[in-house]
This record gives C-alpha cells, structure tokens and sequence, in this order.
C-alpha cells in the first residue's frame, strides 16, 4: 500500500514541479520515499520541528 501512496506523492510532486505541503498525518514511509531519505531522517526533521516537505528538505540541505 506504501508503494502506491509513494507513487501517487511522487506523480503529483512531478506535476507540481516539487512537492510541497504539511506533512501532517503522512506515513513517516512515504515522506521518506517522497524525498529519496530515510525513515530516520524524516523523524529527526520532525523532531526538530519540522511540518512540511520543503522545512524537510532544508534541514537535511536537500536540493
């Protein structure tokens, strides 16, 4: 089930250009695959504080 809810992030991130928004009630799995990061990474980032893609992507410098 990840794999489709990871290909359907993915898919809308390339028609959108990036993906952005609130990671709220997002699977830690998909976030990750979303961003090619790890699970651990993505728990880091929130633990920090982080609430969207873009927050994410910046505190792991991400392009």
């Amino acid at each position: 089930m990840f794999g489709f809810i990871s290909d359907l992030a993915k898919g809308i991130g390339e028609v959108v250009g990036t993906v952005t928004g609130i990671i709220v009630g997002v699977p830690l799995a998909v976030i990750a695959e979303t961003l090619n990061i790890t699970i651990d990474m993505v728990k880091e980032a929130k633990d920090a504080g982080c609430e969207t893609y873009e927050e994410i992507r910046k505190y792991h410098n991400l392009k």
